[in-house]
């Protein structure tokens, strides 16, 4: 069935002229640094295989500057870069700059850019001047906001909840699609604005991870747990903490703890971890390169997620699962993955004691050949879905979203 849908698709698209697609994000992407720049080039990957026999031509408008930004992953895909300028401070700069480049679709990533661009994009809109102008959320920032304040109640906090929360609404009724890669947060986006939101994988189970070469029993002396994520994401921050402070301390088996990130020296010797029993163990690895990353991922035990709040698809879970390593979560962890249903390991309540129990009785075993099977099970599901999503977007490009839903009925 699914080589129907991509006969459809080379059908729909055929005689279309080679598309100018223009993609707007608040800085440049590295795939290494954060989750959202992987999803973020994965995403410009199933562009280029779901536009047509020929392949687009792909712009990238960087909105700022930041210091971990990187151009080579832009220029391996042949993807032209644009520099922030003074005039897309105005309306009136915007529209001239979008008119010499003349794309066909602007797709514009997370909030941010897309409200310094959302009077423009209203009246091109009102105009009909012909440009598609797609919202591509990574996650709905004010639900992840809204949990952070259950954690953390602060009147800052608060007014920017309520700040996202009006400007993300505002976001999606504007935009002609809205993209988002999880199913619960495009049926939220749906009960409030209906069909404007439409579910597209944002990771991509690559050929080189379907099958990696990670040993049948990893033998650690003592156990190894790997937590992936850095220390500028503020989910990250709290879920670490609450590991190492409140969980670790609920468990008397040995470990050792690997952490893969950027973290600050004053936030490790925030935490102070001192364990009672001298049996626990924090390696800060600090950030890896992929090939490094990649080896981490061979040689531990087991990935972790002990998340409390955050919004959409965890990279750091879905990452795990496409290496066929067993990765232990919270609810929020397992947001987009819930198809996925492992009971034994996503969670289903998120207090301290729960995670620790679980912990320890992985601690006992033999995590990879335990769940050998349901591994295996769940990388197939995953390589299927990076499979549909260039169909996906083919049927967005063509305005077709009867073709999305047989493409997603298909996928269930």
């Amino acid at each position: 069935m699914l080589c129907a849908y991509f006969l459809q698709a080379e059908m729909m698209i055929s005689r279309e002229k080679r598309l100018l697609i223009l993609l707007i994000e608040a800085g440049l992407p590295n795939p290494e640094f954060d989750a959202g720049s992987r999803a973020l080039i994965d995403f410009i990957d199933i562009i280029k295989s779901g536009s047509g026999p020929e392949s687009p031509n792909v712009h990238f408008l960087s909105m700022g500057h930041n210091s971990w930004g990187r151009e080579s992953d832009l220029l391996e895909r042949n993807v032209q870069i644009h520099a922030p300028q003074i005039e897309f401070l105005s309306t009136d700069g915007q529209g001239i700059w979008l008119d010499a480049i003349a794309p066909d679709i602007v797709v514009i990533s997370r909030p941010e850019p897309a409200i310094r661009w959302l009077s423009t994009v209203k009246g091109r809109k009102a105009n009909k001047l012909g440009t598609k102008f797609f919202y591509y959320g990574h996650d709905i920032h004010y639900q992840r906001l809204g949990q952070q304040l259950g954690f953390n109640s602060h009147p800052a906090l608060e007014r920017k909840q309520r700040f996202y929360k009006v400007a993300e609404h505002a976001i999606w009724d504007c935009f002609s699609v809205v993209i988002y890669g999880s199913k619960t947060e495009c049926n939220h986006v749906n009960k409030i604005f209906p069909n404007k939101a439409v579910y597209l994988p944002l990771y991509i189970t690559r050929e080189k991870t379907r099958h990696p070469q990670m040993a049948a029993n990893v033998k650690n002396t003592v156990p190894v747990m790997l937590w992936v994520g850095g220390a500028h994401h503020a989910p990250n921050r709290d879920g670490l903490s609450w590991l190492i402070k409140e969980i670790f301390s609920r468990i008397d088996a040995s470990l050792v703890l690997s952490v893969v990130g950027n973290w600050p020296v004053e936030f490790r010797q925030g935490i102070d971890y001192q364990p009672s029993k001298g049996n626990h163990e924090v390696r800060w690895l600090a950030q890896l390169e992929q090939s490094q990353l990649e080896n981490a991922y061979q040689t531990c035990d087991f990935a972790v997620a002990t998340l409390r709040f955050g919004a959409g698809v965890k990279g750091k879970v879905f990452e795990a699962i496409a290496r066929k390593c067993p990765v232990i979560t919270t609810p929020i962890g397992a947001q987009g993955l819930e198809h996925l249903d492992w009971p034994e390991l996503f969670l289903r309540h998120a207090s301290a004691q729960a995670v620790a129990e679980s912990l320890e009785c992985l601690l006992k075993i033999q995590p990879r050949t335990q769940f050998e099977n349901e591994l295996q099970s769940m990388q197939s599901v995953l390589i299927h879905e990076s499979k549909l999503a260039p169909l996906v977007w083919s049927a967005l490009i063509c305005s077709n979203r009867d073709f999305i839903a047989g493409i997603l009925r298909e996928s269930c």
